[in-house]
């Protein structure tokens, strides 16, 4: 929880080759990450996609094929903070988690506001203790539920919102099985399920 407060960017791809006895040979695919949280591997066959939660956007990896060790920006300035990212089950779409919104009914995300007060955020990591970052997180977060589909191009195709947070809050994780969405979260002790339509 620092580092996302702080705003530092600490995270990484790691990629682990294995030599021909099996034995694992781990190097650093992509550091710098901001809060790196899910990885998905593409339909593509040759990339895969790190969600920046610090950061709202997702970043593509090529592990191979021409483009192998290079990456992109896959998607930015999402509406939430995105967590982990799911293909649907049609294999044409990304599922991606928002664990918080960026907007609110006053003005702009606490989250968003801190991001021009680094002070703020370091003065934050320094006063309360780690174990309370998230009670306090939850606090100041709006009760609010986002999913948001992506093409296999990184647009917004869809989004599904709980404008309350009834159903669940926080989304960690959102997959379907076509006519169902199934989602998780780090607030709730259970798996949603909701209709994809209606």
């Amino acid at each position: 929880m620092h580092d996302f407060f702080e705003g530092k960017s600490t995270g990484r791809l790691i990629r682990v080759e294995f030599d021909r006895n099996l034995k694992p040979k781990p190097s650093v695919a992509l550091d710098g990450l901001g809060f790196a949280n899910g990885v998905q591997l593409h339909p593509d066959g040759e990339s895969l996609l790190v969600s920046e939660c610090s950061r709202a956007k997702i970043i593509r990896y090529f592990h191979s094929g021409p483009k192998r060790g290079q990456h992109s920006v896959f998607t930015k300035n999402l509406p939430g903070f995105p967590d982990n990212i799911r293909i649907s089950s049609s294999g044409q779409s990304f599922l991606v988690g928002m664990a918080a919104v960026r907007h609110s009914d006053q003005f702009i995300s606490f989250m968003d506001f801190l991001g021009g007060h680094p002070w703020i955020r370091w003065g934050i990591v320094q006063i309360i203790p780690q174990r309370y970052l998230t009670s306090i997180l939850t606090l100041v977060a709006q009760k609010y539920g986002m999913v948001v589909e992506l093409d296999l191009n990184g647009k917004i195709i869809r989004s599904y919102h709980d404008p309350t947070g009834t159903v669940i809050q926080g989304v960690s994780q959102a997959s379907d099985d076509g006519d169902f969405l199934y989602l998780g979260s780090f607030h709730a002790d259970f798996i949603g399920k909701v209709p994809k339509k209606g």
